[in-house]
């Protein structure tokens, strides 16, 4: 079966924006099977953080910085933890 320039150039086009959305979702650290809440912290001073900074406990990865706002004198900063870990509500 022959395939015209047409059909030809459609395939290679979707398929590389395809290679293009999954890359960018692997070099972003999504993981779409995962399981996360949010919450929002409040701090005056965050010292380098920024948004996509990894949250870390014992070494261990558990979370991400998703955005980051003024809010006041402080700086509401947005984050996403895995539904696994359980923080303390103090």
């Amino acid at each position: 079966m022959k395939l015209s320039n047409e059909v030809k150039i459609g395939i290679t086009v979707i398929g590389a924006a395809v290679i293009f959305v999954v890359g960018v979702i692997f070099l972003r650290g999504i993981n779409l099977q995962t399981r996360e809440y949010s919450l929002t912290i409040l701090y005056r001073n965050i010292n380098g953080l920024q948004e996509g900074s990894t949250i870390t406990v014992a070494g261990l990865r558990i979370g991400q910085v998703e955005s980051m706002t003024l809010s006041g004198a402080a700086i509401a900063v947005n984050v996403s933890i895995q539904k696994k870990i359980q923080l303390p509500h103090d």
